[in-house]
């Protein structure tokens, strides 16, 4: 297994532990923002993997990982704080939408 795969499996392993073993309530604000960044963590490196595997140039995969990841987690913290709508995602799609197409441009003017 590449290292890439183990740091993957070790952040859903530690989300997992941390998620049966913790009660929300009882925790501070910094632990619970852990599972946040654990999450982010693996769907970003899960999404790196990806990318690259489909021939995708390493800053190219790294920008389009950094969108895959970012918008579920942003999307489940928004969620977990009951501060989602539909307004809300709408928001956010557009957003992520016209941050894809600026990073799409980028890369062609770059050529």
């Amino acid at each position: 297994m590449s290292g890439r795969f183990k740091l993957i499996l070790l952040c859903l392993v530690i989300l997992l532990v941390l998620l049966l073993s913790t009660d929300p309530t009882d925790l501070s604000p910094p632990l619970l923002m852990l599972p946040f960044l654990l999450l982010f963590l693996s769907l970003f490196l899960g999404a790196r993997v990806f990318f690259s595997s489909r021939g995708f140039a390493r800053q190219k995969s790294m920008r389009f990982a950094l969108l895959c990841a970012g918008l579920p987690t942003l999307l489940l913290a928004m969620q977990s704080v009951g501060q989602l709508t539909i307004r809300d995602i709408v928001t956010l799609f557009v957003f992520f939408g016209i941050t894809y197409f600026y990073m799409s441009r980028m890369s062609i003017a770059k050529r």
